[in-house]
């Protein structure tokens, strides 16, 4: 979680559940933020690395809304600019 806490999100009500199957370890997360809800899961047969694949994916999906804004979709395109332009 320290690995999260670099984005400067407040994670609101962390659930991670931690499962112990056969062969391998199933690690899922449900963490809600202000601005969604943030979920991952994996498995693997050591649980090391099944943590660090869902801490992974979560720095993922934080990144991705972070950066939402700027992505290029955000911005108005040229032609969008021309029609405000014009009267």
């Amino acid at each position: 979680m320290n690995k999260l806490s670099k984005w400067r999100v407040s994670l609101i009500n962390p659930h991670i559940v931690l499962s112990k199957e056969p062969q391998e370890f199933i690690v899922d997360a449900n963490i809600h933020t202000p601005n969604g809800k943030l979920f991952a899961s994996a498995k693997h047969s050591n649980f090391y690395i099944a943590t660090n694949e869902l801490i992974n994916k979560l720095e993922k999906q934080l990144n991705k809304r972070q950066h939402k804004n700027e992505a290029r979709r955000a911005y108005p395109t040229a032609k969008e600019i021309d029609l405000a332009v014009q009267p």
